[in-house]
């Protein structure tokens, strides 16, 4: 086994290529330096120690901000992975995202491409903190999972991450495409889908908690039976698009949308206008800010989800949606430092 006995490993934008081991979170090009990016962090585990039988989670960090553009979309599929012995992937303290595009304020760590940002690889993996962006204005958009990306079981879970696509281009494509017989969990995740469609997420066992799905195209959220949503909502500001294209399951509650596409979800709520919702209602990366205002989605929700997407305690009943509401002049405290914190994912 090649790997730290905590079995964590860093990488830093702000490192340079070279023989790093990724050991420590220290630029360099060279012994225990972390390495130069994401892509050749897993790289390295392909090439070093890809089978994780037996070996209990890994854990890869950045806590550096910056934008990382691989030639091709992040792929785990080389790396063997179970139930127990998953990989984790993770930015933290500056680098961790809180809602916020890199596009908006470059106050985060981004995936971006031209093509998919992402597409994992089925198996079992978990991202929290981290923005992926997709620039294409045609095919493609920022995550992409499909069974033919991989065979087997899976249990793939994003949490506190932000989907964005910049293209205003009217697209039939979709921001998230989360669609086949996987697991996925997308937990207080924000789609800024702008031209795109936001999410697909059928043919899945998908669980949805405190989340959004924004989108200037027709479709802004696709679910069926499979799909369990919660405390979440979906708007299609397009004329005579909609929100939730499909009824979720009966178990869904406490969703929101803005035509009324809630039901069989108990405790809907029907969102007079997104802009008496939110503090700078649009789909568009570059402008979008989803805080909430004082609104029909607070105290709305259900649950007791700890944090929201900025890493902020969530106080009282809880709000609809990934952020939780901050009264006038209370803002929104971001933690400094999230070393080490994955392990609520576990």
């Amino acid at each position: 086994m090649a790997y730290p006995t905590d079995r964590t490993l860093y990488w830093r934008l702000d490192s340079t290529s070279g023989t790093q081991d990724g050991t420590v979170d220290t630029a360099g090009n060279s012994g225990t330096a972390a390495f130069e990016s994401l892509a050749a962090l897993i790289a390295y585990v392909v090439s070093t120690d890809a089978d994780l039988t037996g070996q209990g989670p890994l854990t890869l960090i950045t806590t550096q901000t910056g934008r990382e553009t691989p030639s091709l979309a992040l792929d785990f599929s080389g790396i063997t992975t179970t139930a127990s012995d998953y990989l984790v992937v993770e930015a933290q303290g500056d680098a961790r995202n809180n809602g916020v595009s890199y596009e908006n304020d470059a106050n985060c760590y981004q995936v971006q491409r031209a093509g998919y940002a992402w597409q994992g690889g089925t198996g079992y993996y978990r991202v929290k903190g981290i923005e992926m962006s997709g620039t294409s204005s045609s095919g493609y958009g920022a995550f992409d999972e499909i069974p033919t990306h991989g065979a087997g079981s899976s249990d793939i879970r994003f949490d506190e991450c932000l989907f964005t696509c910049t293209s205003a281009t009217a697209l039939s494509n979709y921001c998230v495409h989360a669609n086949g017989s996987i697991t996925f969990t997308f937990t207080n995740c924000l789609v800024l889908a702008n031209g795109h469609r936001a999410a697909d997420m059928r043919s899945s066992t998908t669980t949805v908690d405190h989340c959004g799905f924004i989108t200037a195209n027709t479709y802004a959220a696709m679910v069926d039976t499979g799909v369990t949503v919660t405390n979440s909502y979906a708007i299609s500001s397009a004329a005579g698009g909609e929100d939730w294209y499909q009824a979720a399951n009966g178990s869904s509650t406490n969703n929101a949308s803005l035509d009324n596409s809630c039901d069989p979800s108990t405790n809907a709520v029907d969102i007079v206008a997104s802009t008496n919702e939110f503090n700078g209602y649009t789909a568009v990366p570059s402008t979008a800010d989803l805080t909430l205002k004082d609104s029909l989605l607070n105290e709305a929700g259900t649950g007791s989800e700890a944090v929201d997407i900025t890493g902020s305690a969530r106080t009282g009943t809880a709000d609809i949606g990934p952020f939780n509401f901050a009264a006038a002049g209370g803002g929104l405290s971001i933690p400094v430092a999230y070393h080490h914190y994955n392990r609520n994912l576990q």
